[in-house]
């Protein structure tokens, strides 16, 4: 996380979720989500210990050097020190002690020490990109959790408008049965459908519920949460920053087809899990090189410089210098073998990674259709409930004219609610779809569920005498509730 965005974030958090003053938006749930969840802790515990990997690998180049002390008692006299020139016997001695500090230089590897470092530079690639994946399917399911809470909550308030309206009706009703102008058939009905609404408000409830621990967890937090602020409305009917409201751009001459190609290069340019197949690819042919090398001699630079002594403490100093050479001549192949599996693992990553790329434009395109189906979807959704509304009142009107039945009006009724669902969902689905939309492209990030600065903030900040451009985006909160059916006629 960016340190300039991390304080703004805490003391949000810390004065919104202490005292539940301020509600908590998205982009503030994202990136509290970004910062305290364990799994993106144990995936840059994982980059770290790659990024030691490639130091030591770039080690691997340097002398070795080694010390060695040893002191023993023998069973019979030993040799204190190597025969140092013809003629001259070394010393015998049952008490023996020794130091010896050995260099070792690799000279000639066979293109051991080059694979190794190439192979420790693409893990590192591999995890930085494997941290920026869980980064983004975190976020979207951050944003596709507070989502589907908020929905929920919206739902409660339809769900007890429709409860207080069949309340109201069934009032009236009762008052007609006392009159003796109303069957009992029309109260049991009421009852039924009263019972069923009060359900559904249970199964709202209880789903919110769940929504908000889910989304608790997300953000690591065990405390409760505190409220979530409504998402502001350009969010639920504008363009995202990415142009996907009108593939043909401004000018009409890009086809729709042409612009999401267009977004299907730049995504898998961006994709962070196409970067990470690409270097676990990189990598494999790094250890088919490894696996190569052991077959190639090896020669090394070696220096060795000891001393040592017998009881008598005198002490007999000794070094050499010299080469090592290393030719493999038979090992029953097992090197050729072990180098024809990395190749083999080579071949497969690399169609893993080829398989992934036709996955990922596939992905991307389903985005795009799914963003453009959410938005048709919600404009019919919107057409749906206003004909509900309609029809409701219809029947309302015909059952005073006693013309319709209370059958006719609960049908009318639960037609409504439908309709009200129906427009939630494909409100926050168009929210989620926007975000699905970001992630397939590879850069879903907290800022993209900002909300927009206000036109008043703007004129507060603004040098006198200067105006606010009417263009300005200015949030409002989104609506949690809708017209209640509640009709308020006379007996």
């Amino acid at each position: 996380m960016r340190p300039h965005r991390l304080l703004p974030l805490l003391v949000a958090l810390l004065g919104g979720w202490a005292g539940a003053a301020e509600p908590l938006r998205l982009d503030q749930a994202m990136a509290h989500a970004l910062d305290a969840s364990p799994a993106l802790r144990a995936q840059q515990l994982e980059l770290q210990r790659q990024e030691a990997e490639r130091e030591i690998a770039a080690a691997q180049r340097l002398p070795r050097v080694d010390l060695a002390a040893q002191a023993f008692h023998a069973a019979n006299p030993t040799l204190v020190a190597p025969i140092r020139r013809a003629g001259s016997f070394p010393p015998l001695d049952r008490d023996v002690a020794a130091v010896e500090l050995a260099l070792t230089l690799p000279l000639v590897t066979g293109g051991r020490l080059d694979a190794a470092e190439a192979l420790a530079g693409h893990g590192r690639d591999a995890a930085a990109a494997g941290l920026r994946v869980a980064e983004q399917d975190l976020l979207l399911e951050v944003a596709a959790t507070y989502a589907k809470a908020l929905q929920l909550r919206d739902m409660q308030a339809v769900a007890h408008a429709r409860i207080a309206a069949l309340q109201a009706e069934q009032l009236q009703r009762q008052r007609r049965f006392d009159e003796g102008r109303a069957a009992r058939l029309d109260l049991m009905r009421l009852q039924t459908q009263l019972s069923q609404a009060r359900h559904d408000l249970l199964v709202v409830e209880q789903g919110e519920r769940d929504a908000r621990a889910l989304l608790a967890a997300l953000l690591a937090s065990t405390d409760p949460l505190p409220p979530l602020a409504p998402l502001p409305a350009e969010l639920m009917s504008t363009p995202s920053r990415q142009r996907d409201a009108d593939p043909a751009g401004p000018g009409g001459a890009e086809t729709e087809v042409d612009a999401v190609d267009r977004a299907v290069d730049h995504a898998l340019a961006q994709r962070p899990e196409l970067r990470r197949a690409q270097a676990r690819v990189q990598a494999a042919d790094a250890q088919r090189r490894i696996a190569e090398s052991a077959l190639a001699p090896q020669l090394s630079l070696v220096a060795q410089a000891s001393a040592s002594t017998g009881g008598d403490l005198h002490g007999y100093a000794d070094g050499r210098v010299g080469v090592q050479l290393a030719i493999p001549i038979f090992d029953g192949s097992i090197r050729r073998q072990r180098a024809s599996q990395a190749a083999l693992e080579r071949d497969r990553q690399s169609l893993a990674a080829e398989d992934l790329r036709h996955r990922l434009a596939a992905e991307v395109r389903q985005a795009h259709g799914a963003l453009r189906e959410s938005r048709a979807r919600l404009a019919v959704a919107a057409q749906g409930e206003r004909e509900a509304e309609e029809a409701l009142r219809i029947e309302s009107a015909r059952l005073d004219a006693g013309e319709g039945t209370v059958g006719d009006l609960l049908a009318a009724d639960a037609a409504l609610w439908a309709a009200r669902v129906a427009r939630l969902q494909a409100g926050y689905d168009g929210v989620v779809a926007r975000a699905r939309t970001l992630r397939a492209a590879g850069e879903l990030d907290a800022q993209d569920f900002a909300p927009p600065v206000r036109a008043e903030a703007l004129a507060d900040h603004a040098p006198a005498g200067a105006a606010v451009s009417a263009g300005a985006p200015v949030s409002a909160p989104a609506p949690t509730g809708l017209p209640a059916t509640t009709r308020d006629r006379s007996s």
